[in-house]
Order: structure tokens, then C-alpha cells, then sequence
């Protein structure tokens, strides 16, 4: 048996996993988008230096997301040239989200010197995906899509979802716990089943907040991810993900990437991620939202609705999340708020 200091023998499936850090996208969210330049620059040197081999940047909601929240310190034109500056191995890139990004957009990121493009879209919504895919490809971008609420479609669903993808050309193909409330067991199985199921790689983005996100990535791990999304001291949306220190110390420990340096990982993350000053988040909300399957930007108006009607928040979002768990909006929360205080007077 293997001792604590003893590295584990990856398995076959195991062995060409990698970590995406998307600390510089994701983890802005944390920050309201606030992140400066000095710490994008530092991040990515240490990155890189630490043997991280592909890296996300720009804003949370990628490419045009200053048009949904509140614009990036750094814009996105300004970030891609600090990165194009200081990164001379790793691979960089951002995402996209049709409807948000346009093709145009995607066109100035490749000038900019993006390496890869990931389009996001709910799983529910993947035809929105193949144009953006088509031109990342004539533009010589490494491309992936990524499932958005992996988990609102059952099992089958999934599959025949990723079959799309890599029929529409992408490169890899993502599962994304958007709400955080996947299971080890729900993740191994999607991944383990939506690699037998395709050609091309398959990769798993995570959320914390059941606290299942490093499990669930070790079991993505296990059932033959090929990539694998963290942050730096988890940093990121609502929960946020599992966290690039601990997670590339375990993919040590299992001799799946022994010349990845953690600890100096580990020093980047208490230096550079800790301090700085976070938005508070609500662990109400994680919760409810991980057990209603809704995601963290409709928080507010649920909020609002419930306030305004009378009614319970959590019982509320149960109500709405079993009619539309994707795209829920006011007019049904109201509906569904109203037949609840109904029901409540009876």
C-alpha cells in the first residue's frame, strides 16, 4: 500500500489529464470583475512557471461580457496583450457565449493571440454552438463547447448532446456542474459515458457549492477526463470551483502530471488570491441552489419575488426549478409565487 508521501500509479485513462486554470475568467466573478493588471500579469508568469499548461482569461461572462455585469477592470483587449507578452509556453484562451459574444468578437480574440476558444451554452441549447465553432476553427483555435447545466437533461440526453458536439467539429467537449449539485457518482458516470461515447476529449468544469467540487473532479479523473477546470484557492462564481493548488497536488500524488510544482501553486494562491477583497456570497443561496438545480444568476430574482409576494424563497425556486431550470424568468417566478401564497392562505 502506498504511503501518504508515496505517488499512486495513474491509470491509462488517467495519464494525459491536464488542468485548465481559469482563475483569470472565472474566479473574476469574485472579485466583480475587478482583478488588476499587475495580478493578471503575476498570475500568468506563476502559471506558466508552475507548469500549468492551459490558461483562461477575460471577463466571467467571456468574450462582450461587460454589456451582462459590471465591466473588467482589465478589458479584455488589454488582458489578451498581458498574456500575449508573458506567456511563452502555456496555451491561452477564453469563452464565448452565443448570444452574448459575436463572431466578430471571436475574430478580434484570435488577433489578439488566443490559442483556444470554448463556446458555453446551456446543454439545452447547443445549436446555438456550430457557428462559432466553424469559424474558431478556420481561425486555427483549438475549440471546445461547453454544456452549461450539464445535468438538466437525464443520462441519455447527455450523450446524444456530446455526440452533437463532436459533430459539429469541436475539439473537446466540456460537462459543466453549473449548479454545484453533481454528485462523484453523477460525474464519473456522464464523463465515463461521454468518452466511450465520442473520439474527441472530454473535460469537467465544477462548482462548490454541496463542497463536492474536488471530488467530483477526482472522479472525472477516474473516468478519463482529459482536462479539468480549477481556480486558484477555488476562486470563482457563487461557491466557487476546485482549487488549482489541490487539485494539481493530486495529480501528483497519482503520477498523472509529477512535474506540475503545487506548492508554488500553493504560494500564488496565499499571496496573490487570498488577499484580495471578495463580494460576499450567500451560503443560503449555494445550497438552495444546488438542491432546486438553478444557477446562481437568477438568485436575485427569486429574491425579489419572493419579497415582493410573500412567499418562501426556497420553496419558491423547488416550484420554478421543476417547471424551467434553465432559463426560469419573472413573469414565471411571479406565477408560481402567487399559486404558492395561494396555497399557503389555504
Amino acid at each position: 500500500m502506498p504511503t501518504a508521501s508515496t505517488p499512486q500509479s495513474a491509470t491509462p485513462a488517467q495519464s494525459q489529464v491536464r488542468i485548465l486554470d481559469c482563475t483569470l475568467r472565472e474566479g473574476s466573478y469574485a472579485v466583480d470583475f475587478q482583478l488588476p493588471a499587475a495580478t493578471i500579469e503575476r498570475v500568468l508568469i506563476e502559471l506558466e512557471e508552475s507548469g500549468v499548461h492551459y490558461i483562461e482569461l477575460g471577463h466571467g461572462w467571456g468574450l462582450n461580457g461587460h454589456t451582462m455585469a459590471r465591466p473588467s477592470l482589465v478589458p479584455d483587449e488589454e488582458a489578451f496583450n498581458i498574456a500575449a507578452k508573458v506567456l511563452k509556453k502555456a496555451s491561452w484562451g477564453a469563452i464565448c457565449v452565443p448570444g452574448i459574444a459575436s463572431i466578430e468578437d471571436v475574430e478580434r480574440a484570435a488577433e489578439a493571440g488566443i490559442t483556444f476558444l470554448r463556446v458555453g451554452t446551456n446543454i439545452t441549447e447547443v445549436d446555438t454552438a456550430p457557428p462559432f465553432v466553424e469559424r474558431a476553427k478556420e481561425l486555427g483555435l483549438l475549440t471546445s463547447i461547453n454544456l452549461m447545466k450539464t445535468q438538466v437533461l437525464d443520462e441519455d440526453g447527455v450523450i446524444e448532446t456530446v455526440k452533437r458536439c463532436e459533430s459539429y467539429g469541436a475539439d473537446m467537449v466540456y460537462l459543466v456542474d453549473s449548479y454545484g449539485s453533481l454528485l462523484p457518482g453523477d460525474a464519473r458516470r456522464f464523463v465515463a459515458r461521454s468518452q466511450e461515447s465520442v473520439t474527441i476529449p472530454v473535460g469537467f468544469h465544477g462548482h462548490d457549492n454541496l463542497g463536492m467540487a474536488h471530488a467530483n473532479t477526482l472522479a472525472a479523473i477516474e473516468a478519463g477526463a482529459s482536462l479539468v477546470d480549477t481556480t486558484l484557492d477555488g476562486m470563482g462564481r457563487s461557491a466557487g470551483n476546485a482549487s488549482t493548488e489541490a487539485v494539481s497536488t493530486l495529480l501528483r500524488k497519482l503520477a498523472i502530471d509529477p512535474d506540475i510544482d503545487s506548492f508554488r501553486l500553493a504560494s500564488v494562491s496565499e499571496q496573490l488570491i487570498q488577499p484580495l477583497d471578495r463580494i460576499a456570497d450567500s451560503r443560503y443561496y449555494q445550497l438552495v441552489g444546488a438542491y432546486t438545480d438553478l444557477h446562481s444568476s437568477s438568485f436575485p430574482m427569486f429574491t425579489r419575488v419572493a419579497e415582493e409576494v410573500g412567499v418562501d424563497v426556497a420553496e419558491l425556486m423547488q416550484r420554478v426549478s421543476a417547471i424551467d431550470p434553465v432559463n426560469p424568468t419573472a413573469e414565471l417566478a411571479r406565477r408560481e409565487a402567487l399559486a404558492l401564497k395561494d396555497t399557503v392562505s389555504l
